[in-house]
């Protein structure tokens, strides 16, 4: 006969082995993807967790563009951005720590792989974002597909995850809420319209931009010069016989033959390498033009140039037979002891 107080050992752990739940591995959770505006949360630069995030959208790609070159066209405000197309990486802008750069500034345009392509069904664009002390504000536009003569703009509602999962890459179009992108629009006209902003009418004409400028009653202005003769304009001077030089910063803001491999949140860049100088550098789009009224009429008619080839050439000066020109980190002088509008040669480096 069993003593009662061994009854209740008995008992005592086979209840506990009831009691106790069974504990089963926690199923991974699914991210919060909530409804984001793209671009207009772009412009506000969200934070994420961690300095990470996802955006993701779909878009039905129309039958009639199987066979066409496909092109993706995207911008980064401040921020690392890595982009995949239908779970395929296209390319990134900046980059993603440990050696974080921000792609403020950059525009690129994607090629999109066009054999794997659901034509006449939906895929899905993700946009993996880093920001890191990130400033908002910016003008962005949204990404936009290109197709021959067709186009459609992404703009609109999107979805955005804070936090950072390479599968998110994998995202299936059923898999997200928000509508897919349909309407094609001439991609001329997008093009064209690309970061316009609210009530802006986009680029008018030098005669246009004229007519809408406001002075006061004992001011008067008069276009004498204008693209496609001169673009941004960095610097200018008139010299002795009354014509008008003027440094074309045409290669801003990415010097020639560089790669970036660094900039903070001040844009103070770090290059891979100091630029040779002159006449042995990367070639660039800057030039220093000279221009002329040679009726008397006002407007400077006779256009010519002096040099081109430099690459964020800032400015310079007449004088001692030349012209002295700042092209960082060197300052050079290009002879011309006739006057002829040619440089005589290879430029002199006197600072570096």
């Amino acid at each position: 006969m069993l003593n009662p107080n061994s009854r209740r050992l008995l008992i005592v752990p086979l209840l506990l082995a009831l009691l106790v739940p069974t504990i089963e591995p926690l199923a991974a959770s699914e991210p919060a993807w909530k409804e984001a505006a793209v671009p207009d949360d772009w412009k506000r630069a969200p934070a994420g967790e961690k300095g990470l995030l996802w955006y993701r959208t779909k878009v039905a790609l129309p039958a009639a563009w199987r066979g066409r070159d496909i092109v993706l066209v995207i911008e980064s405000v401040d921020d690392a951005r890595e982009i995949y197309f239908a779970g395929e990486k296209l390319g990134s802008l900046g980059a993603f720590p440990p050696a974080y750069r921000s792609g403020l500034g950059e525009t690129k345009r994607l090629a999109i792989p066009a054999d794997k392509l659901p034509f006449g069904g939906e895929a899905v664009l993700a946009v993996r974002v880093a920001t890191i002390e990130s400033r908002s504000g910016f003008n962005v536009a949204a990404p936009v597909l290109l197709a021959g003569e067709d186009a459609i703009r992404l703009a609109g509602q999107w979805e955005a995850s804070p936090g950072d999962d390479l599968a998110w890459k994998d995202s299936q179009p059923a898999a997200i809420k928000t509508p897919a992108f349909t309407k094609v629009e001439p991609a001329a006209e997008v093009e064209r319209s690309l970061k316009k902003l609210a009530a802006d009418d986009g680029p008018l004409s030098p005669a246009e931009s004229l007519a809408r400028m406001k002075t006061p009653a004992d001011l008067q202005v008069e276009l004498v010069l204008a693209e496609p003769h001169i673009g941004q304009p960095l610097s200018m001077k008139w010299d002795h016989r009354g014509r008008l030089w003027v440094m074309n910063y045409l290669q801003y803001p990415s010097p020639a033959g560089l790669t970036m491999v660094s900039r903070d949140k001040f844009l103070r860049s770090v290059y891979d390498r100091v630029p040779p100088a002159p006449p042995n550098h990367f070639p660039g789009a800057d030039k220093i033009t000279i221009h002329e009224d040679t009726d008397g009429d006002g407007q400077l008619d006779k256009h010519t140039t002096f040099l081109e080839g430099l690459s964020l050439a800032s400015s310079f000066e007449f004088g001692r037979g030349g012209l002295w020109v700042l092209n960082p980190p060197y300052l050079l002088f290009y002879p011309d002891a006739d006057g002829d509008d040619v440089p005589d040669g290879a430029p002199t480096v006197h600072l570096e």
